[in-house]
């Protein structure tokens, strides 16, 4: 995340930044553990701590590809919610 003093970044929470530059409210600032891109999205890899992390789903009942949320305990932190865990 970079804001390049541009403006203030609000947020509500149920954000992870591996860098700790923009200030979010979350108390996520780690290696979010992504795994190589694949095309369309890079995913999760095992122990991510975006997984089962998000403090709501916000009424939403499938992920950005489809695939139904929650899928663990809680939704997922992100756009993608995992299915099968990547190493």
């Amino acid at each position: 995340c970079y804001s390049f003093g541009l403006g203030t970044i609000n947020d509500n929470g149920g954000n992870l930044e591996d860098t700790n530059t923009c200030g979010l409210s979350s108390g996520f600032n780690t290696d979010p553990l992504l795994g190589e891109f694949n095309g369309i999205y890079y995913p999760l890899k095992a122990g991510s701590p975006a997984i089962d992390n998000a403090p709501t789903c916000a009424g939403l009942t499938t992920d950005q590809i489809g695939t139904p949320r929650p899928q663990g305990s809680a939704c997922d932190i992100g756009a993608i919610e995992v299915k099968s865990l990547s190493t």
